[in-house]
């Protein structure tokens, strides 16, 4: 079930970037409507990219902080020890989810 649910969100929102979202007098002509589709696109695209960069490099610097530790058994509490790669894997993975 949340396939689908996920699936009926991503059709949802591909069309309304395709098509757009200005119609308020229901006219079916495409002059009142505005093409959001490469506008969204290329911001999303280059959102997805920015953060799933920032997740990578804040996950090289756990490791590198760590000693090369890579036992996830001896990796707890990194909120005290490394707050600010803390700070940065919960803000890209957030921005991930599209949580606003």
């Amino acid at each position: 079930m949340p396939f689908v649910l996920a699936a009926l969100a991503a059709m949802h929102i591909l069309t309304l970037h395709e098509h757009g979202s200005s119609n308020p007098l229901g006219v079916t002509g495409n002059t009142d409507r505005l093409p959001f589709h490469p506008y969204f696109t290329f911001k999303d695209l280059v959102n997805h990219a920015f953060f799933k960069a920032l997740l990578f490099l804040a996950a090289g610097g756990v490791l590198h902080s760590m000693a090369d530790q890579q036992d996830l058994r001896r990796l707890g509490g990194l909120v005290g020890l490394l707050p600010f790669t803390y700070t940065a894997i919960l803000v890209g993975s957030l921005s991930l989810m599209a949580f606003p």
